[in-house]
Protein backbone atom coordinates (compact mmCIF):
# COMPACT_ATOMS: atom_id res chain seq x y z
CA UNK A 1 0.00 0.00 0.00
CA UNK A 2 1.47 3.06 -1.13
CA UNK A 3 0.45 6.58 1.12
CA UNK A 4 0.98 9.95 -1.11
CA UNK A 5 1.64 12.76 1.86
CA UNK A 6 2.10 16.64 1.01
CA UNK A 7 4.64 18.23 1.96
CA UNK A 8 5.19 22.09 1.56
CA UNK A 9 4.01 23.83 -1.67
CA UNK A 10 2.31 21.06 -3.33
CA UNK A 11 5.45 18.58 -3.18
CA UNK A 12 4.17 15.24 -3.32
CA UNK A 13 6.48 12.31 -0.78
CA UNK A 14 5.39 8.60 -1.35
CA UNK A 15 5.57 6.78 1.91
CA UNK A 16 5.86 3.25 1.95
CA UNK A 17 2.85 1.02 4.43
CA UNK A 18 3.32 -2.23 4.97
CA UNK A 19 -0.06 -2.76 6.76
CA UNK A 20 -2.74 -5.84 6.27
CA UNK A 21 -6.55 -5.37 6.53
CA UNK A 22 -8.48 -8.83 7.53
CA UNK A 23 -12.48 -9.18 7.97
CA UNK A 24 -14.12 -11.33 9.81
CA UNK A 25 -18.13 -11.58 9.50
CA UNK A 26 -20.05 -13.13 11.97
CA UNK A 27 -24.36 -13.31 12.79
CA UNK A 28 -25.07 -11.44 15.15
CA UNK A 29 -23.54 -8.65 18.22
CA UNK A 30 -21.92 -11.31 20.47
CA UNK A 31 -20.26 -12.89 18.00
CA UNK A 32 -18.67 -10.04 16.96
CA UNK A 33 -17.62 -9.09 19.81
CA UNK A 34 -16.14 -12.20 21.04
CA UNK A 35 -14.55 -12.42 17.37
CA UNK A 36 -13.32 -8.89 18.17
CA UNK A 37 -12.12 -9.76 21.60
CA UNK A 38 -10.15 -12.78 20.83
CA UNK A 39 -8.11 -11.34 17.83
CA UNK A 40 -6.93 -8.48 19.49
CA UNK A 41 -5.46 -11.01 22.45
CA UNK A 42 -4.15 -13.10 19.95
CA UNK A 43 -1.76 -10.95 17.89
CA UNK A 44 -0.80 -7.04 17.73
CA UNK A 45 -3.23 -5.65 15.68
CA UNK A 46 -5.84 -2.92 15.97
CA UNK A 47 -9.59 -3.50 15.15
CA UNK A 48 -10.23 -0.37 13.29
CA UNK A 49 -14.01 -0.71 12.98
CA UNK A 50 -16.98 -2.49 12.69
CA UNK A 51 -19.94 -2.67 9.93
CA UNK A 52 -23.20 -3.83 10.53
CA UNK A 53 -25.29 -4.94 7.42
CA UNK A 54 -28.85 -6.35 6.87
CA UNK A 55 -29.48 -10.12 8.17
CA UNK A 56 -27.57 -9.35 11.55
CA UNK A 57 -24.47 -9.47 9.50
CA UNK A 58 -21.28 -7.86 10.81
CA UNK A 59 -18.08 -7.02 10.06
CA UNK A 60 -14.86 -6.06 12.12
CA UNK A 61 -11.69 -4.34 10.65
CA UNK A 62 -8.64 -5.62 11.53
CA UNK A 63 -5.28 -3.92 10.55
CA UNK A 64 -1.67 -4.98 11.34
CA UNK A 65 1.07 -6.48 9.57
CA UNK A 66 0.90 -9.66 7.75
CA UNK A 67 1.70 -12.46 9.90
CA UNK A 68 -0.55 -11.17 12.83
CA UNK A 69 -3.80 -9.93 10.68
CA UNK A 70 -3.77 -13.98 9.40
CA UNK A 71 -3.14 -15.63 13.19
CA UNK A 72 -6.11 -12.41 14.40
CA UNK A 73 -8.11 -13.44 12.08
CA UNK A 74 -7.72 -17.36 12.18
CA UNK A 75 -8.31 -16.99 16.42
CA UNK A 76 -11.34 -14.43 15.93
CA UNK A 77 -12.88 -17.02 12.92
CA UNK A 78 -12.52 -19.60 15.95
CA UNK A 79 -14.03 -17.44 18.28
CA UNK A 80 -17.21 -16.84 16.81
CA UNK A 81 -17.65 -20.56 15.79
CA UNK A 82 -18.41 -21.11 19.33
Amino acid sequence: MIIISKRRRGELKLVKSTYALGLVETIGFPAMIAAADAASKAADVKITSYQGADAGIVTIYIVGDVSSVQSAVFVGEEAAKK
